[in-house]
């Protein structure tokens, strides 16, 4: 499934990606860093539109596109040579940037965008995906970040303005409505992913990722954030191939990201937005996931957060929707719910529980409470 996103890099790791058409992804972190960043990596799908930023020279490298499905290996793809040995260079011994996916450039535009042209777009809400190119307060080790068609569109025509000899191409084009992709085989996350120590075992041949085991949230290691991050590089990936098995709960859907900063002046983010082509009943659908019971206040601050948005984005409060995904719910939250859509017109609020009792090979069960 076509999608669009930034991709951050380094000048010198820039430059290995290209030359060797692969980009790859931290794996020497905490497990619940992991989890982030195979959520991230997990939406690139084949034929993704990449647009690539260099962190040191701050400006934006496009237009790319994704050639293979994301896959984890441990293999030494990016030590330059035997002279990179005790460098920083040296990723034989230190880091593999095992979270990978293969790419190649879709349009060759000579002069990058400048990041304060990115800035421009920022300021004029034309790029809402993201507020800084700087380090993001609300996650500092984010270094693929989903964005809407519509930006990318933006981000095309400032290449475009820096590069006026370029033929003009509809690039960034991208379908509507996401549909499922069964003739690309995307697996689901790996099961070692739960345990870095055990990445020296690992196979060093191209390996997809896999989603066939989350971690238990009874376990006495599993943390909050690795459980949710979890669930979200799940839910994430099932979005991004367009499984029919999310549309009961999604819906129609036109586009969806991940990790949305809600405004450049709180370090607030939502954990998934949901975007619709109609409004049925709403245009924007705010997810905040949850791995415990849900209690009053998780309820208060997604309407805090959708205010937020109907602010920073000029979206009429009416035209948006929220849901919360927990491991259950308190009574006071149902009641809540259920009140604030007898009030609201337009806006309704929707509880799904994830039933982890009962799922099979580590998948959840989603259940519908309101």
């Amino acid at each position: 499934m076509v999608g669009h996103f930034i991709v951050y890099a380094t000048p010198d790791f820039l430059d290995k990606a290209r030359r060797k058409k692969t980009y790859g992804n931290l794996g020497n972190k905490r497990v619940s860093t992991l989890w982030s960043i195979a959520r991230d990596i997990m939406m690139i799908q084949p034929k993704a539109r990449i647009f690539f930023y260099e962190t040191e020279k701050k400006r934006l490298h496009g237009v790319y596109q994704a050639t293979s499905a994301p896959f984890f290996c441990y293999d030494n793809l990016f030590a330059e040579s035997s002279s990179d040995a005790g460098t920083d260079n040296d990723t034989d011994t230190d880091e593999k940037f095992p979270f990978r996916f293969k790419f190649e450039e879709l349009r060759k535009f000579d002069e990058p965008v400048p990041a304060d042209e990115l800035v421009y777009l920022v300021d004029r809400k034309l790029l809402t995906s993201i507020i800084t190119f700087d380090k993001d307060p609300t996650s500092p080790f984010r270094s693929v970040v989903k964005i809407t068609r519509q930006e990318a569109v933006e981000i095309v025509r400032a290449l475009h303005k820096y590069n006026l000899d370029a033929e003009y191409s509809a690039c960034a084009h991208s379908p509507d409505v996401y549909r499922p992709t069964y003739d690309v085989e995307v697996a689901d996350i790996i099961p070692q992913l739960a345990d870095p120590q055990g990445r020296a075992n690992l196979p060093s041949n191209d390996r997809h990722l896999k989603l066939d085991k989350l971690p238990d949230p009874e376990q006495q290691n599993s943390t909050v954030r690795e459980h949710e991050y979890a669930l979200q590089a799940y839910l994430s990936h099932k979005l991004a191939v367009g499984d029919p098995s999310v549309w009961p709960i999604f819906g129609n859907y036109t586009d969806f990201l991940v990790e949305v900063p809600l405004s450049r002046a709180q370090r607030k983010a939502v954990d998934l937005l949901c975007n619709y082509g109609s409004c049925t009943p709403y245009y924007h659908l705010l997810v905040e996931i949850k791995n415990r019971i849900v209690r009053e206040q998780d309820f208060l601050q997604l309407l805090e957060y959708a205010n937020i948005f109907s602010e920073t984005r000029g979206v009429r409060r009416s035209d948006i929707g929220g849901m919360l995904i927990g491991a259950s719910f308190a009574e006071e939250v149902i009641s809540l719910a259920r009140h604030y859509n007898r009030i609201r017109t337009g806006s309704r609020l929707r509880l799904v529980r994830c039933d982890f009792g009962q799922h099979q090979h580590g998948k959840p069960k989603f259940v519908h409470v309101l």
